[in-house]
């Protein structure tokens, strides 16, 4: 694996500081994101536990969803600087685009990239009924996927 680049070592550190309680545990763990193995640290169970997954509801096209972003997407988030708004943001913005087209959202994979900001993000729609209690439930991660079909917004 490699080093981090100090600007993602700082963004993680900085969101440790609001959820590491002991001092001596978060100098460990800058010291480790610091480190050659870094790579590694994220990887881990127990540093994932500080990323915790979200949910956050959006409204696109006149439809409510449901975005559970699961915690290795928002340590990604954190680590690359992107923002909660940004990723709303393209998930609505990838919602209106195929309303505006005439296509059907499907459950399945999905890749929204974002040319002006170079950020892809990958959803995985789950649940697309709303009738029965059931609502537009969607996962969001971060990274390629073979089988997503790449949608480019401007």
């Amino acid at each position: 694996m490699s080093r981090l680049p100090l600007d993602e070592v700082r963004r993680l550190v900085s969101h440790l500081r609001m959820r590491v309680s002991d001092p001596d545990r978060l100098i460990e763990l800058e010291g480790e994101l610091a480190d050659e193995e870094a790579e590694f640290l994220l990887l881990e169970p127990d540093f994932l536990a500080y990323f915790p997954g979200l949910t956050e509801n959006v409204v696109a096209a006149g439809v409510q969803w449901q975005l559970r972003i699961i915690p290795h997407a928002h340590l990604r988030m954190i680590q690359r600087g992107i923002a909660m708004d940004t990723v709303l943001s393209m998930f609505s913005r990838f919602v209106e685009k195929r309303f505006a087209e005439w296509q059907t959202i499907a459950a399945g994979a999905y890749a929204i990239y974002e040319r002006s900001s170079n950020i892809l993000v990958r959803v995985d729609i789950d649940i697309v009924e709303t009738g029965g209690g059931k609502g537009h439930v969607v996962t969001v991660f971060f990274g390629r996927s073979a089988s997503a079909e790449t949608v480019e917004l401007d």
